[in-house]
């Protein structure tokens, strides 16, 4: 399970790969990986290299990109689904949810999606840091 903005992209191959390291790793719950970052025009202008899960790091800040974050069901099962209410924060709280029930995490050395950096994007990014 996973869920993607409108304006973001999946890059070829994702769904095959994520798929197929789920299927040769019953164990790992929760996969992310790395992200391109694009334009309005889908033009690459930086690249995000993710570090590894840190169970600690995570509680301080959210280094977890949503768009590449993929999910079995039995994590949404569990931790049943994501609260609106935190507007922006609505996936770091998911993810704090699931790792405080034991679902295990790993970061995926792989380019997974194209984050589209646009307008709407960087006026939330400036609301958020003032």
């Amino acid at each position: 399970m996973a869920y993607l903005n409108s304006d973001d992209l999946l890059l070829p191959d994702t769904l095959a790969y994520v798929a197929e390291f789920f299927l040769r790793n019953p164990e790992i719950d929760i996969v992310y990986g790395h992200r391109i970052v694009i334009d309005a025009q889908t033009f690459e202008i930086g690249r995000w290299i993710l570090p590894s899960h840190d169970s600690e790091a995570i509680k301080w800040a959210d280094f977890v990109p949503q768009e590449t974050m993929f999910w079995r069901k039995r994590v949404w099962d569990r931790v049943v689904e994501l609260d609106e209410s935190f507007r922006y924060a609505l996936d770091w709280d998911f993810i704090l949810r699931a790792q405080s029930l034991n679902f295990k995490f790993k970061r995926l050395p792989v380019f997974l999606v194209a984050f589209a950096f646009t307008t709407d994007k960087r006026r939330q990014a400036s609301w958020m840091s003032a």
